[in-house]
């Protein structure tokens, strides 16, 4: 359930560079033979080096898209998920597409090549990282090398998209065991969060779910998956819940191999982590979310921290250049004041405001730390453009009971 943040011309906010970032890895660097004059800037900070770079350039901001400069993209709009929810007027069509039937066909297509590792995320979630790291988050941390990695068999029956039987819930044990923090990673992906964490503090375990069943099989695929540190499955935040993991609690009896199968696969079904977490992250997931669930997937959200635990999130902000870009058929109903779009590719997205997630983690009890809009600008160097980019931050505390 990862939300998609734009491919093009993104530049990592804490990447640290003096120079401005191409759109692509295999883009290459201007002439030296520039019809301009070169221009020496001193670079204010390394975080705003590519913006001042452009500006003393002369580089242009990239405008939104309007329906005057592309009416050609209006009529074939959306071609995948019209054609896809065309096959509900079938006879004995399912009466609603799941939404994550769209994201499977996204990381079926794309696999894992399409997000970077948030190798920034140890810098803005110092919470999740030990001492040493909090002094230096940009310092190289060597990969992970699994201690109980899946086996050949295994992998195998993950490469041909089956469902390895031998699977069991018992695998989080490890984390009860060994005392570890304990982190519900909503949204996974293939891991672009929980690998970079993951190699930074090895205190960590991770309860890490996902709506796409092709997105946690290849999580379970990536080389520094470990069975005694991460327990990945398939749930959807706001689908019916799966009963058979209503009772959530360390002394939980443990299930049938069948069931444990059952539990970690079928998809369009909630199943909570099966113990309470420390900490829960939502790195953009919840701009994946029709508007009219998130007070569920709030509410959901909550009941997986234990007392004292901490939520951490980020996501796609009102008047993001990915909003603004958006042609007006891609709005999800008439209402202007609703952010959320339909991409292309069948895709959702929600934009936020602050009031908005203040609004909706504060009507389920949690306690907010903090709540701001962080704003960059990106440059594009090979087509000399200026891009503004805003996603929002935030931090809440689930109070403890004795705080009420």
């Amino acid at each position: 359930m990862e939300a998609r943040e734009e491919a093009s011309g993104k530049l990592n906010s804490s990447q640290r560079t003096p120079v401005a970032c191409s759109a692509s890895e295999d883009e290459q660097r201007p002439s030296r033979q520039e019809s301009s004059p070169r221009v020496r800037v001193k670079l204010a900070s390394t975080r705003f080096g590519a913006a001042l770079l452009a500006a003393a350039r002369g580089w242009t901001e990239r405008p939104p898209t309007t329906e005057d400069d592309q009416p050609e993209r209006l009529a074939p709009y959306l071609p995948l998920r019209q054609r896809l929810l065309a096959q509900q007027e079938r006879p004995g069509a399912v009466s609603a597409l799941a939404e994550h039937q769209f994201w499977d066909l996204f990381y079926r297509q794309k696999r894992d090549r399409f997000f970077k590792h948030r190798y920034h995320l140890r810098a803005e979630f110092a919470e999740l990282v030990p001492a040493a790291v909090q002094a230096d988050p940009h310092r190289h941390v060597p990969i992970h090398t699994p201690r109980r990695p899946l086996s050949t068999e295994e992998r195998a029956q993950l490469e041909q998209a089956l469902r390895p039987a031998s699977w069991k819930m018992s695998h989080f044990e490890p984390a009860v065991a060994q005392d570890k923090v304990l982190v519900a990673e909503c949204g996974c992906g293939v891991g672009n969060t929980l690998i970079p964490l993951l190699r930074a503090n090895p205190d960590l375990f991770f309860f890490a779910f996902d709506f796409s069943p092709a997105a946690i099989r290849l999580l379970m695929l990536q080389p520094e998956y470990d069975k005694d540190r991460v327990f990945a499955f398939v749930s959807d935040l706001v689908a019916p819940m799966d009963t058979s993991l209503a009772a959530r609690s360390m002394g939980c009896s443990p299930r049938s191999e069948a069931t444990a199968v059952l539990d970690r696969w079928t998809p369009a079904i909630y199943r909570a982590p099966p113990l309470l977490c420390h900490y829960v992250t939502c790195v953009w997931t919840l701009s994946a979310v029709p508007a009219d669930q998130l007070s569920l997937a709030a509410s959901r959200l909550a009941a997986m921290l234990r007392p004292g635990g901490v939520l951490l999130v980020r996501d796609y902000a009102v008047g993001d250049l990915a909003e603004l870009r958006h042609p007006t058929c891609a709005r999800v109903g008439p209402d202007a004041h609703v952010h959320e779009y339909i991409r292309g590719d069948g895709t959702r997205v929600h934009y936020f405001q602050v009031a908005e997630l203040e609004e909706l983690f504060r009507s389920v009890g949690l306690q907010n730390e903090y709540l701001h809009i962080v704003d960059r600008q990106v440059v594009n160097r090979k087509e000399k453009l200026v891009m503004h980019r805003k996603w929002i931050a935030g931090k809440w505390l689930k109070p403890n009971e004795s705080d009420h």
